[in-house]
This record gives structure tokens, sequence and C-alpha cells, in this order.
């Protein structure tokens, strides 16, 4: 059974100049995007080891997190209790799998001449999953400690240049026979939102099951 919780965490406002200079890039970007070319529009073939450029979304998003460098203010972070007998080795296996199958939770996000760009890198034939032991502290400080390492997480910023964007920790509350865990994730904001984070639940749930996923569309 899974509780999904959000760490309540500081959120940096932008100042007049970081909203100025990004409403100036981004106009710069339309305009680079708009201009005539002479040649009808077609669809290009891209090569396998070719960059990805961004969406325009993806470019404020990355942008922005430019201006906040060393900030968790693109962070979302989640805390999912989980009730029951849980083998640590086969939910680090669960997520091997789900970062394999989703490219984005391991793209990178570098920029050169100062423009960003989307390299999706090998999926990891291992997830490492870093497990916090709890269980030795009575009750009452074991949900207060709880609590402050999945504030701690959330705050920890990602860094766009250094996949996966999808960070892991679990927490053990409690052993057999009543056995209860807190699983933290922080993922960045750019590969990641709301409608996600349902589908990585499901798909984390399945795999836990056993059960063979669908194929992506």
């Amino acid at each position: 059974m899974s509780d999904p919780r959000s760490p309540d965490r500081d959120r940096p406002q932008r100042t007049a100049a970081q909203s100025s200079l990004l409403s100036d890039r981004l106009r710069r970007t339309r305009e680079r995007r708009a201009e005539p070319t002479g040649r009808p529009a077609t669809i290009p073939r891209r090569r396998v080891d070719e960059p990805i450029p961004l969406s325009s979304a993806q470019e404020r998003l990355w942008f922005l997190d430019r201006l906040q460098r060393g900030s968790a203010l693109f962070n979302i972070g989640r805390a999912l209790r989980l009730r029951g007998s849980l083998s640590v080795r086969d939910l680090a296996r669960s997520l091997t799998l789900i970062v394999s199958r989703h490219e984005a939770l391991r793209t990178a996000f570098p920029a050169a001449a100062g423009a960003p760009r989307q390299e999706i890198v090998p999926a990891p034939s291992r997830w490492l999953l870093p497990v916090v032991d709890l269980t030795r502290l009575e009750a009452p400080d074991r949900e207060t400690e709880a609590a402050d390492l999945a504030r701690r997480e959330a705050a920890r910023p990602l860094d766009l240049e250094r996949p996966p964007l999808l960070r892991t920790r679990l927490v053990r509350l409690a052993a057999v026979p009543d056995a209860e865990h807190e699983l933290l994730l922080t993922v960045h904001h750019l590969v990641f939102d709301g409608w996600s984070l349902g589908v990585l639940l499901r798909e984390l749930g399945a795999a836990g099951r056993g059960e063979e996923l669908p194929p992506l569309p």
C-alpha cells in the first residue's frame, strides 16, 4: 500500500531582472524559429547520435534552472509509504526497469555555445538504492526523522547535465512482522510532471508484482 506525500520546501522567486532576461531570450528564440528559410517544410531524418533540440517549454525551464543554479526550485519530491514485506533487491530491480524504459529519466541537458540540447545516456545495468534504517529510533522520532529526510532529499539539487534526473532513497521504519518503509523520490520537473508520477507509480507497482509492462507507444 502506498501513500504519496509531497515534502514542503521553500521555492525561491525570480527577480525582475531574471524575468526580463528570460523574456528577451524567449523572444529571440521565437524570432529565429519564425525566420523564413526559402525551402519547403519537411520532417528531417535524425541521426542516432544527433543531439535533440528542446521544445519551447523545455527551453524555458532549462533557462530558469540556469538562473537558479544550485537550487532545488524545479525538484519534485515524493515520499511513498510502503507497508508490508518488501525486498530491497526487487525494488531496485523494478527501478532499473523503469529507468531503462523511460528515456526522459536518463536524458542530459548540456549546453553548447549557450544553447541547450538533449542527450540520452545508456540505461544503467543496476539501480543503486541507498537504504536508511530508522528502526532503532522510538516511533515519534522515526516519523520526525523520516519527514526531515524527505525534506532534505527534495532540497538537494539535480544537475541537468548529469543524468539520471531521478534520485531515490529507501527509509526503513519498521521491521517484520509489521514492516514499513518510505521510498523517497526526487525528480526534475524538466522531465517529470504530475501525470508522469501516476505512470511511474503504476509501473513500479506492476513491476514489483512481477507483471509484464506493456510496450511504450
